[in-house]
């Protein structure tokens, strides 16, 4: 059984450990260096480590585990590497230095809980890119490619302020000035503001897994220090202090947060920007979770009626799904001699059934024999029985079969000499599931627990 959290947990305690060493690293380098630059050099390696350690030991649909470990480890070298290379030129952060002028002594203690107090919130930043890598579903869902292209299109943006920052100070004769010339005509801080997009992004990759929702903590969060604390605060309070009323005319012209015109930013500035940024991110979060969790199921575009599936079993009761409207099917394709994937999957479905309670009335549950040579409508039966006395197990002759796989679309044949009783027989793994209309609507992939199949029965009915 699949089940995301005991997944998750185990994955995420690893992950605490590989971001605690690193910031245990980081703070060695600052202890050596005098200068605690560092911790942002780790802060942005770290995620890039975590979606790698998530990417690599996650049991999750292994395309979705390369997307998000591409995207969040180009997004972490790059930052990373600007970082320590700027960290290496440069003097201490000024940020720093006031921390350590406001915090007296005991300095290397304190450093101490900032740096491994980086490599936990890591962690939790980071939950976007854990619930992806243990999320089963099938498919990389829109939400994951739209994320990826946001996250790109704020790397971009980021790379382009960082550089366009980085050539205005190679400039000798502007020293003491204030940098306007491209994004930073337009934001004061555009390199904060392509961060903060990039982290929409990184949201947005996993906000189609169970439980991805959770990741909307990362751009929350990073609003709040960006334009609260470390960030912008912290940023201009400094560069008041060092440019004076050139940097307050800056401040009155340009806008603090968002790119945008001159006028524009003018007329926004009665507004704080964290409040309207937080505004807009609410109402996000809200439609987000209006819309539900995304079903676990691969949604068969442009559903049509499911085909005939008429059956007598052994004990007498007739089945026939064109009667069963009103009721939602699960369809299994299988045997009664398969060692795996059969009985993982009826457990399961014997879970789901036990979670509907009361609404399990509603839900139909059909298990064909595809071995007309071993399996009997006693053995069909009796087998289904097994894992719950709702459950209706048929098969039919070898002509039926072979009807009922060219009406549905499917393969099944026997592995192995059939002479032998010990062969295997091909077979769909997935579960066919038919809607209340009658109509073929999902396919289900082994591994989705009991308690996620029977959340989103519940929504078909």
């Amino acid at each position: 059984m699949h089940n995301t959290w005991a997944e998750a947990l185990p994955l995420a305690a690893l992950g605490l450990l590989a971001a605690t060493l690193i910031m245990l690293a980081m703070w060695r380098v600052h202890v050596a260096t005098a200068n605690a630059s560092w911790v942002d050099v780790g802060w942005a390696a770290t995620l890039g480590v975590l979606a790698a350690l998530y990417g690599v030991l996650g049991t999750g649909y292994a395309p979705r585990r390369l997307l998000v470990a591409v995207v969040v480890g180009v997004w972490s070298v790059r930052l990373a590497t600007h970082l320590a290379t700027r960290v290496m030129a440069e003097p201490e952060d000024p940020r720093y230095g006031e921390m350590r002028a406001r915090w007296g002594g005991n300095l290397a203690a304190k450093f101490f809980t900032l740096f491994v107090g980086q490599g936990v919130l890591d962690v939790v930043l980071a939950l976007s890119f854990l619930f992806a890598a243990v999320d089963q579903t099938p498919r990389i869902a829109m939400l994951s490619w739209i994320g990826a292209a946001i996250a790109a299109l704020g790397m971009l943006g980021e790379a382009t302020a960082d550089y366009q920052l980085r050539q205005f100070k190679g400039n000798a004769s502007n020293k003491g000035k204030v940098c306007r010339i491209g994004l930073w005509g337009w934001s004061r801080h555009p390199n904060y503001f392509f961060d903060w997009t990039v982290w929409c992004g990184f949201a947005l990759l996993g906000l189609a897994s169970p439980w991805g929702w959770l990741g909307l903590i990362a751009p929350m969060l990073m609003l709040y220090f960006l334009t609260r604390v470390t960030g912008i605060a912290a940023t201009e309070a400094h560069a008041v202090q060092s440019r004076g009323e050139l940097y307050r005319q800056y401040q009155r012209e340009v806008s603090a947060f968002v790119p945008l015109p001159r006028a524009l930013a003018q007329w926004l500035s009665a507004f704080s920007v964290f409040t309207v940024l937080s505004v807009l991110s609410l109402l996000s979060v809200l439609s987000v979770a209006a819309c539900g969790e995304p079903m676990r199921g691969v949604e068969i575009s442009d559903a049509e009626a499911a085909p005939p599936l008429v059956f007598t079993a052994f004990n007498g009761t007739r089945f026939d799904l064109a009667s069963q409207q009103k009721k939602v099917v699960l369809v299994y394709f299988g045997y009664t001699h398969c060692p795996d994937v059969c009985p993982t999957t009826l457990s399961d479905w014997a879970r789901a059934r036990r979670a509907l309670g009361e609404d399990a009335a509603q839900v139909a549950w059909v298990f064909v024999s595809m071995d007309p040579d071993r399996d009997t409508p006693e053995l069909a039966f009796t087998y289904a029985q097994q894992f719950d006395p709702a459950f209706l197990g048929v098969t039919g002759t070898t002509a039926e079969l072979e009807a009922l796989k060219q009406a549905w679309g499917i393969a099944a044949y026997p592995e192995g000499d059939t002479r032998e009783q010990n062969y295997t027989v091909a077979h769909p793994a997935y579960t066919f599931v038919v809607d209340r209309d009658g109509r073929l609507r999902f396919l289900y992939e082994p591994g989705v627990s009991g308690e996620d199949l029977a959340k989103d029965l519940r929504r078909l009915l």
